[in-house]
């Protein structure tokens, strides 16, 4: 892929949730019984099947999970199409319950680190058995070093210029726990309540049986350092997250009997939104209805600071003409919560005072005594600020033209008359 050849090898595997009285595999909690995994089979029944545009490979690794890997002509990515479920004895206790995962495997020197998305939009550095604030002692190998996904996780292999990204079409769990590897959780059940509220197992079900679960994981590789735009892999992963993650949605209508003709007559096919395309780097958050002749418009900035040469520069967006069946005849600009205008939003700084004050928490549900332990905390003062802050000052918009730094996201009521 991208002209690079990275060997990988993918499986699916299980852990079996503990039923510790102090930290049961639970609705939220990850506890496994033992710092080790049950691997499913690595002998799945296997079809292929090549064509024109998309080649397959269909496995069944057994009767609640099978995969069809999808191989598409002049793509920069390869699809892993799972179906995990029913999960096998959900409602027995003479069993442990099951947490599934998928780990990709490959031979790349990642030195312990990975990365994550921090809810889809900056990347996040993680080191395995590490955290940058504190002493990390380590208690749970496995669980420590699970981080959330929103829509990617990624390793890179310094030396050699190689990185692969792990694409997901839902919020889930995963990490790295050894180098060139690349971890997911599927589904999961349990068979104790956690203490943490709930006051249920992690159980599940549809029609009396345990839920089916179905998703796809996109798989992307290349050189991380490589500077062309359209062969960034840094570029092509913001690609398919916006047509595989943020895809629009497909309706069907009847034709009621119209030949394709008459119904193409009748009917509006295409339609476009936007007399022009928004700069690559951004992308519209929100448009909608505010009032009767004004809409709620957010614009964001899809790049990171250093995240790519071309693209993660400040970015200029002319709503001049921008859309097809309305002009914008004023704009104001507000929070983000579009709750108070920009201009009247008055930002709180907060400093710390030398002084600590001791509060009482409580030790628990799981703490049988439910003890009161003691914490020091530090003491804060505010001020508001009155002069200018840069990062929030606001252009002259009469002439309908804002700007957009890497990461930012902006906010406005536009008022608009109907073309």
């Amino acid at each position: 892929m991208n002209d690079n050849y990275i060997p990988m090898k993918q499986q699916f595997f299980y852990y079996e949730g503990s039923l510790d009285y102090y930290s049961s595999s639970g609705a939220y909690v990850f506890h496994p019984i033992e710092n080790d995994f049950n691997v499913i089979t690595d002998n799945p029944i296997v079809e292929e099947y090549e064509g024109n545009l998309v080649s397959e490979i269909q496995q069944m690794f057994n009767d609640w999970i099978s995969q069809t890997i999808r191989v598409y002509k002049n793509e920069n990515y390869v699809e892993f199409d799972w179906i995990v479920g029913p999960i096998p004895n959900i409602t027995s206790y003479e069993v442990l319950g099951k947490e599934i995962i998928t780990r990709y495997t490959t031979n790349m020197k990642t030195d312990s680190v990975f990365y994550t998305d921090s809810n889809g939009r900056e990347i996040m550095k993680r080191v395995r058995d590490f955290r940058p604030s504190w002493n990390f002692s380590i208690d749970e190998y496995i669980s420590s070093n699970y981080y959330p996904i929103t829509s990617k996780i990624l390793i890179r292999d310094e030396k050699n210029d190689l990185e692969v990204a792990v694409l997901t079409d839902r919020g889930q769990s995963g990490t790295s726990l050894n180098d060139g590897e690349v971890e997911l959780m599927l589904h999961r059940e349990s068979k104790v309540d956690d203490g943490l509220g709930v006051e249920e197992e992690l159980q599940e079900l549809a029609y009396g049986v345990g839920l089916v679960v179905r998703g796809s994981h996109y798989v992307n590789s290349g050189s991380f350092i490589n500077t062309r735009r359209g062969d960034s892999p840094t570029y092509q992963q913001k690609d398919i997250a916006q047509r595989k993650l943020l895809s629009a949605w497909t309706f069907l209508s009847p034709t009621n009997h119209l030949s394709f003709e008459d119904y193409k007559a009748k009917h509006t096919l295409q339609f476009e939104g936007l007399t022009r395309s928004l700069p690559a780097n951004v992308q519209i958050l929100t448009l909608e209805p505010w009032t009767e002749t004004s809409f709620l418009l957010r614009l964001e900035h899809v790049y990171e600071i250093n995240e790519h040469p071309d693209w993660s520069t400040t970015a200029t967006v002319d709503f001049n003409d921008l859309f097809t069946t309305f002009e914008i005849i004023s704009i104001r600009e507000t929070t983000l919560g579009a709750n108070q205008g920009l201009d009247e939003h008055e930002r709180l700084y907060f400093k710390p005072d030398k002084e600590t004050v001791e509060e009482k928490v409580h030790g628990g549900s799981h703490d049988p005594e439910w003890k009161i332990w003691k914490k020091k905390s530090k003491v804060y003062s505010y001020t508001v600020k009155e002069e200018e802050d840069e990062e929030y000052s606001i252009e002259r918009l009469e002439e309908l033209k804002i700007q957009l730094k890497p990461m930012q996201i902006r906010t406005f009521i536009i008022d608009i008359q109907i073309k």
